[in-house]
């Protein structure tokens, strides 16, 4: 059950089979187990624009496995108690404690278990006062939303997702499922993204911008993971995330 951990640089990573370091990005690096970049299907190319959906589209045409999942370099899903287990999204700094407490077995035992009842397991949702669409208009552009949703109406039907009134935020572009469900989920994700991507084009840096409008596709993908849920009717479970702010 490989959990590829993408990252644009070499970092701590815990030390467990579990996790499989992947590159991306222009600057790899050398201890990665694979790299967004390796044989003839991939799209390194749109790091820039994809951001770490390079590395989820890397696995879904190159890994064969009965589960797969999708972290990141600092954020990490987390099955096992501690004190702060009821947080969702817990911030810490990485350390020996926070090291063995990700290479505990019993992180790959909790998600075997998990999958046996649930479809996919996904970060804690973020409710918010705001809708999706208000909540990125709060840093991007309505253009490349309506499209998207445009075309994620055109995949599921107008009234089959809950985009126009979700106010659950699941971010990360994180997830742990059965192969054929990771499979199905990419092949719907990038129908509509690569469709977004075609038709509203690429946008220019915007000096000392942290959401820069350029990584769109990146962020609405973020967005796609309710309708995803929720139009293919799966019981997804949510999961403690570790937000690691020192690698």
């Amino acid at each position: 059950m490989p959990i590829c951990v993408v990252s644009h640089k070499n970092t701590s990573f815990p030390e467990s089979d579990l996790y499989w370091p992947i590159a991306v990005g222009p600057n790899k690096f050398d201890g990665a187990k694979y790299r967004d970049d390796l044989g003839k299907d991939n799209i390194a190319h749109l790091n820039r624009f994809y951001c770490e959906l390079t590395a989820t589209y890397w696995v879904w045409k190159n890994i064969n496995a009965d589960f797969v999942g999708i972290c990141h370099y600092r954020r990490y899903f987390n099955f096992v108690p501690t004190t702060h287990f009821a947080s969702g999204w817990l911030e810490l700094a990485y350390d020996n404690n926070i090291a063995s407490i990700l290479a505990d077995p019993r992180q790959a035992e909790s998600i075997e278990r998990i999958l046996q009842t649930y479809d996919i397991i996904v970060p804690r949702s973020d409710p918010c006062p705001l809708t999706l669409r208000e909540s990125y208009l709060a840093t991007q552009s309505a253009k490349e939303w309506d499209v998207f949703v445009d075309e994620v109406d055109f995949l599921y039907g107008r009234h089959n997702h809950p985009l126009r009134v979700e106010n659950r935020n699941i971010y990360g572009n994180m997830l742990i499922c059965r192969k054929d469900v990771f499979d199905h989920y990419c092949k719907q994700l990038f129908f509509v993204i690569d469709r977004v991507f075609q038709r509203v084009g690429e946008y220019d840096e915007v000096p000392g911008a942290r959401y820069q409008p350029f990584r769109y596709p990146g962020y609405l993908a973020e967005r796609f993971t309710s309708a995803f849920i929720f139009a293919n009717r799966l019981r997804a479970y949510e999961s403690q995330i570790f937000v690691l702010n020192n690698v």
